[in-house]
């Protein structure tokens, strides 16, 4: 007994290919996309942690209090936290 070949299904094997394909490439681009918003957040969060501390070396003649309340502000500002 011999098997017969189905000629509807010719072209199934590029469908599967192509649609395996096109779900690896969203992936890669997903991927991407949240590497580039991690960095992004990274460089915010230092410049936010750079203007902090700028503004309490700028404030650290007034004592210690004045320095902290300062930094608070600027990180505020910069990365609204509250």
């Amino acid at each position: 007994m011999s098997m017969q070949r189905n000629h509807n299904e010719s072209g199934q094997t590029t469908l599967l290919m192509a649609l395996f394909l096109g779900t690896f490439l969203f992936g890669f681009v997903a991927l991407g996309v949240d590497l580039q918003y991690m960095f992004r957040y990274k460089r915010m969060a230092q410049a936010a942690a750079d203007a902090a501390a700028l503004a309490a070396a700028e404030e650290s003649s007034n004592g210690a209090t004045a320095e902290l309340t300062a930094a608070k502000a600027i990180a505020r500002r910069n990365l609204d936290v509250t």
